[in-house]
């Protein structure tokens, strides 16, 4: 233990095993940012190359930040509409499974005054959506995945910003974090962005639901593009980097010029290697290449600029 505690970053290839066997050798007695990468292939590559680095990717496998314990004006008052007390078994199970964790977490404000965001209270949320399930001779659906995705589903409540040592220098990612970061001190809140999921609902609860969140999205998106100047830099990059700026810890790039040399110069060598199996192939089209292109393009977003330029340019000369 004492060999761990010097370090201030663990990175472990990602297998379930390797996991749990590091949580149980460490015993919570002090707790080390851990990385799980995938640490084949040429992805597994660049992303070795950055964690080594200590610049902290996004990981887009993120539960959605519902804001059930905190909702909205406007989501509050769709999940107001089901009162589990006063509806029918049958159109119990046609609400969405974040309107039975909201009313359960009502239920137990008004047994408990002080409580706290945290395991305890994940919890007693399950006992009682457990209790309610089994009113029912086969347990519907959607109260499996409350019980299911609870934890998930309160996951950022407690959570603002878990950014620190934010790089000094001027590059893509750090301005957009910079921005992240006034967002959340102008509104007290993170700015709201996820994929909307499948759940278990009716239609119409599904179709309105979803609308509610995708407009607050929306509106929070404005919000972030008046905070940064969004014009310099290609609108994919944004994109595909904003809805994941939460997952962050600490980003630390006093090598980043290096790591911009040794990623383009290994994108170039990789792309070519690709062209080179597929161009032979009947099959193969230049929508097939433009994706491949993209791909490397997304993969490389928190590069500077610059730099993705002139990859950029050197593939469209291709």
């Amino acid at each position: 233990l004492s060999t761990y505690s010097d370090v201030d970053l663990i990175v472990i290839s990602q297998t379930c095993s390797t996991y749990k066997n590091l949580i149980k050798l460490l015993n919570n007695h002090f707790n080390p940012p851990i990385l799980c990468v995938y640490s084949s292939g040429f992805i597994g590559l660049l992303e070795i190359i950055l964690y080594e680095h200590h610049y902290i990717i996004p990981n887009t496998n993120y539960p959605p930040d519902f804001r059930i314990l905190s909702p909205f004006p406007r989501l509050q008052n769709f999940l107001k509409k089901f009162n589990v007390e006063q509806i029918s078994q049958h159109e119990q199970s046609l609400i969405p499974h974040i309107a039975l964790i909201y009313n359960a977490f009502k239920t137990y404000k008004t047994e408990t005054k002080n409580y706290e965001i945290n395991r305890e209270l994940v919890q007693e949320l399950k006992k009682i959506l457990k209790k309610e399930a089994q009113k029912y001779q086969k347990i519907p659906k959607n109260f499996i995945e409350a019980i299911k995705y609870l934890e998930f589903c309160i996951k950022y409540e407690n959570e603002n910003s878990r950014l620190k040592n934010i790089s000094k220098k001027q590059d893509f990612i750090t301005d957009l974090l910079k921005a992240y970061n006034e967002f959340i001190k102008l509104y007290k809140r993170r700015p709201l962005s996820f994929e909307f999921p499948d759940i278990t609902c009716s239609t119409g609860n599904y179709t309105e639901l979803k609308k509610i969140y995708q407009d607050k999205m929306k509106e929070d998106r404005e919000l972030f593009d008046m905070l940064h100047n969004c014009t310099t830099i290609e609108k994919y990059l944004v994109d595909s980097y904003y809805p994941y700026l939460h997952t962050y810890q600490v980003i630390s790039t006093p090598n980043i010029d290096y790591i911009e040399d040794e990623i383009l110069f290994k994108g170039t060598d990789y792309f070519n290697w690709i062209y080179g199996i597929f161009k032979h192939i009947k099959d193969f089209s230049v929508h097939d290449l433009k994706e491949i292109k993209n791909n490397i393009l997304k993969l490389f977003a928190s590069m500077n600029p610059d730099c993705i330029k002139e990859f950029e340019k050197y593939l469209n000369e291709m």
